[in-house]
């Protein structure tokens, strides 16, 4: 009975600080308490049952920072075979990159003494040309092959002759070339936008690529396997948070390509409507009793 006196008298200061309403919210729902006494003891179950839950820390801390080195782990399966997988894929890219040069070997086999041969080749912006020569213009200055090459990949080489005034078609004819000439220009400038995402990382000595490519390398290495399941987990904390912040840029830069993907599509789908139109003219002649222009 002394003891809960002092204790009573311990819980009414606490409670003066606002302690008390911490402590019985750690536990389970107070039962409501009526007088000084009771209250009192009401606060001493609670916290007694906050000091179990506290006794337990060092048991749940040591399962934390413990190593992983269980039997019946599944962790080092996972290890390797996200390690074997990794190493496939940059297998694979190299195999692909390797498999290039014989595929073009094979398509430009009657155009080898082309002076334009890295423009027409898409490993140019892989920093991968298939001729080691440096081209060169008409003049003999240097060319440079990954900036033609986008533009002939875009379309953008295919040049078309500006609306003028001093045509002499008729103005319906006109304003027909005028939006043909709007918008296959859109459909070309958008295509050369997208390609320069890779253009501009062939500029920049592909470092975009080469960092990625360590980052691939680094998060399937062994050893930082074996880190990860022996450190302190504050530090493979860390190493999530690193993980998860850079998984945000990546999700944001996919965005962005998706969006891109749908413009593209948009695009292609606007080509195939100005591509159906001498069909569409057709039929509509047909069906105003015209003539084809197709003829029957």
């Amino acid at each position: 009975m002394h003891f809960k006196k002092i204790f009573l008298v311990l819980s009414l200061s606490l409670c003066s600080i606002g302690f008390c309403t911490k402590t019985l919210a750690a536990g389970e729902p107070p039962a409501t308490c009526v007088g000084l006494i009771e209250c009192a003891e009401l606060t001493y179950v609670a916290t007694l049952q906050v000091l179990k839950s506290v006794n337990r820390l060092p048991e749940f801390i040591e399962a934390w920072v413990a190593e992983d080195n269980s039997e019946e782990s599944y962790t080092p399966t996972l290890q390797e075979n996200f390690v074997q997988y990794i190493n496939y894929t940059l297998t694979n890219d190299d195999t692909q990159m390797d498999s290039q040069k014989s595929f073009l070997n094979d398509y430009f086999a009657n155009a080898k003494s082309l002076p334009y041969v890295n423009q027409l080749s898409f490993t140019t912006l892989l920093g991968r040309p298939y001729s080691d020569t440096q081209e060169k213009d008409q003049n003999g200055q240097p060319v440079n092959s990954a900036y033609q090459y986008v533009k002939n990949a875009s379309g953008l080489n295919i040049r078309h002759d500006a609306p003028s005034d001093n045509w002499r078609g008729t103005k319906t004819n006109i304003q027909k070339y005028t939006d043909y000439y709007k918008t296959i220009s859109a459909v070309q400038s958008f295509n050369t936008y997208v390609l320069s995402a890779l253009y501009a990382d062939s500029q920049n000595k592909l470092n975009l690529t080469k960092k990625q490519k360590e980052l691939l390398e680094q998060a399937s290495n062994p050893n930082w396997f074996i880190g990860v399941a022996s450190e302190n987990i504050g530090i493979v904390l860390r190493q999530i948070l690193l993980f998860n912040s850079q998984t945000y840029v990546m999700l944001i830069k996919m965005y962005d390509i998706q969006k891109q993907q749908l413009a593209a599509q948009s695009m292609a789908n606007t080509l195939l409507i100005m591509g159906n139109q001498f069909t569409e003219k057709d039929l509509y002649n047909r069906a105003t009793g015209a003539a084809s222009s197709l003829g029957g």
